[in-house]
Order: C-alpha cells, then sequence, then structure tokens
C-alpha cells in the first residue's frame, strides 16, 4: 500500500469538518459511519487508501460534530437568560478601548450552583483594572451572542463560538463587577502576560503616536489604538496584513534570537533548538492567533527536524501537521478567517513562488524575482477569500509590499532590541527606538502615498462559489503548464470562461424586476432597492451611523457597488465610501423622484410610496400624522388591485397604519409577538432576519435571512 500524504489526510479531515457544520447529522449515525468504514477497511486491502480518507472525513464530522453539540450538564450555556452572580477567573488578556473594556472568563459558578465553560464579559467603560487570573464576581444577566441577521453581515456569535464562547455577560455599572482574589493560573501563560505588559509598557514609553500604536499592531498584533484612517491607508494599499503578527513576524523572531545566541558564541544548531521555548512564548503573548499560531508550529516542527532529527521534511506535510494540531481539540477554527487566510497565503507562497520566480520572473535578478513571486503567490492564493471578506482590492499592493515588507523586517528587530535594552538602560533603549521612529515615519508617508494615487484600491463584489471554483482551477492550470502542456491549459481556460459566461446570463435573468432589501438594524428601518434598469436606491429612517457603517455599508460593498442613485435620510460613513446621486436629508420636498428611471416613486414630508406594477411599497418617515389615507400626499385606493407593502420601524406604528394603507404585507423592523389585527402578513425583521422581496410587478418572491 502506498503511503497517503499528511497533506491530503489534512485535507479530508477539513472535508469532514465542513460536512458536519453544514449537514446536520446525529451523533449515533456519525458513529455508525465510522464503524462501517473501519470495516470496510479491515475487509477490503486493495483500497485502504481511499477507505482511510472516508475515515478520515468521518473523525473530522465527528469532532466538529462533538465539539459543537456535547455540552456538560452544567455548561454556562444552560443559564441563558439568568440574572445574578457570576464567578469566574480571567483567562486571557483584557483588551481596553476609549470606552470599553473586555476579557473572557472560565465560569465558576453561576448563583452558588458549580458550572463551567468561557464567558465573554464587557464593560461599558474604560477598566485597567483587572489582569489575567484575577478571580472576578459579576452581577448581570448571561446572553446568547447577539447578531444582526442580514446578507453579508458580521455573525458575532459564530466568531465567539469559534473561540468556544458561547454566551456573554454585559455589565454596565462599577458596582456590579470586583475583583476577589486570584484564580488557578498557568505559569508558563502568566509569565508571558508580564511579557506583554513590559512590551506595550516600553514600547509606549519611548515611541510617541502613531509610531507607537502601528508598533504595537506589528509585534503585538493590537491595532485597537491606530488611528482608522492609518488602518485605511494599509486596507487600500494591500499592506494591512503586517498590522495582524502572522507568518513573517515569527521568521523575524526567529533571526533576531539566532543572531543574539550567537553573539555569545553559541552554536548553530543550540542556538535554533533554544528559539523553540522563544516562539511558544511569542505565540502566547500574541494570543495564539491562529496565523501565528501556524506559523510558530511549522517553526518548531522544521527546527526540530532539522536539528534533533537530523532530516528533511516535506514542506506539505510541515503544513498539514500543523493545521491537524490546530483542528483536532478546536474543529471550529478551520472557519476562521485568520486560519483560512493565514494556511492559503503559505500555500501559494510554497505552491506558485517556483512557478511565478522561474517561468515568469526569469529575466530578474533572483533575489528580486523571489520578493515579487513570494508577495504575487500569497495574494494569489488569498484573493477570493479577501474579496469575500472585505470586498475591496488594491491595485497597487504590489509596489506597496515592496517597500512595507522590507522596512518592517528592520522595524521588527529593532523594537524587540529597544523593549530588551529598556530593561538595562533607558538610555540605549531611546537610541535604537529613534531609528525605528524614523523607519516607521517613513514606511507611514509610503503607505499615505500609496493610499492617495486614484484607484490605489477599487470596490469589489463577493465572488459566487462557482466563481472561486473557477478561480483556483484556472491558477491550478496554468501554474502545471509545463506538466500538461499549453494547449490543455487553453482548453480548461477556455470551459472555465464559458462557465463563468453562463452563470451571468443566469444571474442577469435574476435581477429582472425590482428588488427590495429590509435590513435588520438595531434602531429604526432601512430599505435597499434595485430596479431593473440597475438603477439604486436607499431609504434610512432614523438609523444611527454605526449601523449604517457596520450593515449597510458591507452589504454594498459586497455587490461592489460605486454609486446610489437616489439616498433618503442620513447617510452616516456612506459617502465617504460610496459615490451618492440625489440625496434626500431632513428638509424633505414634495414630488415625484425621477432619479431611479420610470418607476412611479412619490415622496413627501409624511412618506415614501414607490409603485411597481400592481406592487406598491409604502415608507413611513412621520407615520402617526392624523392625515389618515392621505399620509403618503397621495390617496391610497385599495380597489385599484394594488399589493401594498408597508415597512415601519416598530408595531405600534404598525397598528396605526395598517388600516390606513390596507396592507397585504407588513415588515416590522423591531417587535415580533404581534400578528397583526387584519389578515396581513406580518413579517418580523428581529425575529427572522433581514427580508427580500423580489417582483415583477405581479408576483413577489419573499426571502428571508437567516444566520
Amino acid at each position: 500500500m502506498n503511503t497517503i500524504p499528511l497533506f491530503s489526510i489534512t485535507i479530508a479531515y477539513i472535508i469532514g469538518i465542513v460536512m458536519g457544520r453544514y449537514i446536520h447529522i446525529g451523533l449515533g449515525w456519525i458513529y455508525g459511519i465510522c464503524l462501517v468504514i473501519v470495516c470496510l477497511s479491515i475487509v477490503f486491502s486493495r483500497d485502504k487508501n481511499y477507505l482511510l480518507l472516508l475515515t478520515t472525513m468521518a473523525i473530522g464530522c465527528l469532532f466538529y460534530s462533538m465539539d459543537s453539540q456535547l455540552l456538560p450538564a452544567n455548561h454556562i450555556s444552560h443559564f441563558i437568560n439568568y440574572k445574578g452572580t457570576i464567578i469566574g477567573n480571567i483567562i486571557d488578556y483584557p483588551q481596553i478601548y476609549s470606552n470599553r473594556t473586555q476579557f473572557t472568563i472560565e465560569a465558576e459558578s453561576v448563583g452558588g450552583i458549580k458550572t463551567c465553560g468561557k464567558v465573554q464579559v464587557g464593560l461599558a467603560w474604560m477598566d485597567n483594572r483587572f489582569e489575567y487570573g484575577d478571580k472576578v464576581l459579576l452581577v448581570g444577566m448571561i446572553r446568547q451572542p447577539f447578531s444582526l441577521k442580514n446578507p453579508d453581515g458580521f455573525d458575532f456569535g459564530q466568531y465567539l463560538a469559534h473561540q468556544k464562547i458561547l454566551v456573554v455577560c454585559c455589565i454596565q455599572g462599577d458596582n456590579q463587577i470586583k475583583r476577589i482574589g486570584r484564580g488557578r493560573v498557568n505559569p508558563i501563560m502568566a509569565f508571558s502576560v508580564m511579557i506583554k505588559n513590559r512590551a506595550v509598557k516600553s514600547i509606549y514609553q519611548l515611541l510617541p503616536q502613531p509610531q507607537s500604536s502601528f508598533l504595537d499592531g506589528v509585534i503585538l498584533g493590537n491595532r485597537t489604538s491606530l488611528p482608522k484612517n492609518i488602518q485605511k491607508w494599509f486596507a487600500d494599499t494591500g499592506t494591512l496584513h503586517i498590522l495582524a503578527v502572522s507568518g513573517m513576524n515569527v521568521a523575524l523572531v526567529v533571526i533576531t534570537f539566532f543572531f543574539f545566541f550567537r553573539l555569545f558564541g553559541i552554536s548553530k544548531k543550540l542556538a535554533y533548538l533554544l528559539n523553540i521555548p522563544i516562539i511558544i512564548i511569542f505565540c502566547l503573548v500574541t494570543g495564539c492567533v491562529p496565523s501565528v499560531l501556524r506559523a510558530s508550529l511549522m517553526a518548531i516542527l522544521f527546527l526540530i527536524s532539522r536539528n534533533l532529527l537530523d532530516r528533511d521534511i516535506s514542506i506539505y506535510h510541515v503544513i498539514g501537521l500543523a493545521a491537524l494540531i490546530c483542528l483536532v481539540p478546536c474543529p471550529q477554527m478551520v472557519f476562521d478567517l485568520s486560519f483560512q487566510l493565514s494556511f492559503l497565503a503559505v500555500l501559494g507562497i510554497v505552491y506558485l513562488t517556483p512557478f511565478i520566480s522561474e517561468k515568469l520572473l526569469f529575466f530578474l535578478p533572483r533575489w528580486l524575482a523571489l520578493i515579487i513571486a513570494t508577495t504575487l503567490g500569497a495574494q494569489l492564493a488569498t484573493t477570493p477569500l479577501l474579496s469575500c471578506s472585505f470586498h475591496k482590492m488594491s491595485l497597487i499592493s504590489l509596489a506597496s509590499n515592496a517597500i512595507v515588507v522590507p522596512l518592517v523586517g528592520l522595524i521588527t528587530p529593532l523594537g524587540l532590541i529597544s523593549f530588551g535594552l529598556n530593561i538595562i538602560s533607558y538610555k540605549l533603549a531611546w537610541l535604537i527606538a529613534y531609528l525605528n521612529y524614523l523607519l516607521i515615519t517613513l514606511l507611514l508617508i509610503c503607505v499615505e502615498f500609496f493610499a492617495s494615487i486614484p484607484y490605489a484600491c477599487i470596490p469589489v463584489s463577493s465572488p459566487s462559489f462557482l466563481d472561486i471554483a473557477i478561480y483556483y482551477l484556472v491558477l491550478i492550470t496554468i501554474s502545471l503548464a509545463s506538466k500538461i502542456g499549453w494547449r490543455n491549459v487553453v482548453l480548461i481556460c477556455l470551459i472555465a470562461a464559458n462557465l463563468f459566461l453562463w452563470e451571468q446570463v443566469v444571474l442577469s435573468r435574476d435581477k429582472a424586476g425590482l428588488t427590495a432589501t429590509f435590513f435588520d438594524i438595531k434602531k429604526g428601518s432601512v430599505a435597499y432597492l434595485e430596479f431593473e434598469n440597475n438603477k439604486r436606491m436607499l431609504i434610512n429612517i432614523d438609523t444611527k451611523e454605526g449601523d449604517m457603517e457596520q450593515v449597510v455599508l458591507p452589504f454594498l460593498q459586497a455587490k461592489g457597488l460605486r454609486m446610489i442613485n437616489v439616498v433618503i435620510g442620513d447617510t452616516g460613513a456612506l459617502d465617504k465610501e460610496i459615490k451618492i446621486g440625489l440625496r434626500f436629508g431632513e428638509n424633505i420636498p414634495s414630488g415625484r423622484i425621477t432619479g431611479c428611471g420610470n418607476a412611479p416613486i412619490f415622496i413627501n414630508p409624511m412618506g415614501i410610496q414607490i409603485d411597481h406594477g400592481r406592487v406598491r411599497f409604502l415608507f413611513p418617515i412621520s407615520p402617526l400624522s392624523k392625515e389618515g389615507s392621505g399620509l403618503f400626499g397621495y390617496q391610497l385606493d385599495p380597489s385599484k388591485g394594488k399589493q401594498v407593502i408597508l415597512n415601519v420601524p416598530t408595531i405600534k406604528i404598525a397598528r396605526t397604519l395598517e388600516n390606513k394603507t390596507d396592507a397585504k404585507i407588513m415588515i416590522i423592523s423591531r417587535g415580533c409577538k404581534w400578528q397583526g389585527d387584519k389578515d396581513s402578513r406580518i413579517l418580523s425583521i428581529k425575529e427572522g432576519g433581514a427580508v427580500i422581496i423580489t417582483t415583477d410587478g405581479e408576483d413577489m418572491r419573499i426571502k428571508r435571512y437567516e444566520l
């Protein structure tokens, strides 16, 4: 029997985890499937490789189901909506923001009942009294993580579930929390937290803002204090990755300490081995984020294989083993964006760099070809995922990375040296820090320059699953050109192009008519309407700027939009990212809007009326007016056979307008218990998520978006 590469086993295990999430099978069935596959592998000897992969897939599915479904009887998630006292130990490094504080506790008891499980605790103010290992007593309510249910929205609950956090507790007053002692601590973790505290203090002591916040992000991965405009520069230039600690940071740490040990006459072999505890501590200091965890595991495996086992090991085996070590104890980590980007980037570097440097950049000096090929390989491998997550693409990332990455290669070691020297002599540390200050300032000037270039970054829509499959098919096919021949490459690319064109034809058919999306937001109501002539309209009724930025903007960016033709209400942060055509703010006139094509759209200070064939959409602005059926400035005549869709923020307003508008469908943003006094169909956004209605003027299709 041929040996199956460890990388293939890892892929099979990941496929099993994905199946466990999206194919809901009981644990009993999964156990049975695993048993059947194992029996088959014993009976049939020829196809053991395939059966082993199938077994690995079943194990991945089983581990995910056990991790997400099997919880102890006293787990804190069984106490949801309990209000009272909670006692637990802080198990991470508290995150302190300008207006809030956040940390995680391992619960010990709830109301005197012994319990277990993690709780994310949020304080509604900035507080630096708490640290890792503190035992705290809370008085609050245990809740499920709250997530707004919108297309292309951020699933906060799922994000916490990846960290095995299923409940949260928000503390509003200082009298609801107190430190009652010290709990059990891991000595290695405590040592790492001490180092992190001293490193943060040293960074902000030696450097002014924003240089100190930048170095904090580069070395420790904490960019909460870095101004948002600077973070946007890095995002627009494709260099945001340097503010998220990753494999490059681990490599720089290894190199820095290797030369430090060599200065004292330590042999190369021992210097590399002494880096292993340094890597572990660095991983803990940065919070064991998936990118650093992956890079740390790979570095440790390489150091052990080269220096203790005296043998070379395949890079793909190392990648596969590192992924398994991460995913076996925590299968849900595979859905973490940081994990996905980290492994895709390293695979792109390993797989594509040789092809790009040797086949495409053969005319350049080798050192320059390798720098460009490494950057390009990582970017090509992660482009679809970045498009899905951030909905933008930097067109100058190669040029910006060519300058920024070498500078970071100098800044990181200098930051580590200045921290070490600050323990011995502040003056020596200040000299190194001043040199670092100059380099960081130069880097920020370069990034700002690149970000100011017109069209440095363009919005892109979220690719479909078929788009992603076509992209990777073409990418892998081109990289295999020397093996399969250019004739086959051209043939496969033509097939891929045809699939893409057919997809566009199908999508264009689905866009016929008018599509209205009603968002799930905290206050007020927001609706986005897309007409069949590609005209777009946004209606915002009393929605906060935060919801516009966190809910509506990602949705619009996911569609790759650069312009909205008509906006009624406050735009919030939209006008910074998207061009606005007609804008109606506080002083709304009366009349007909013509900026969205031929659809009759009427507006006045009391409401908005949009007709599309036999379907009418109504959006009240001043819904409690005593205008009766003339509420929207136009007499509503039910006898004309209009199917009226009414969008209102609250149940109170819905009760007032149900009879006046003769609404067939009422979409209510807040509230979920009222079923209507007439025959209206009630769609509660709070209960079932965002509502998407598509109509051709006669029939309607209603879709609910639930996470």
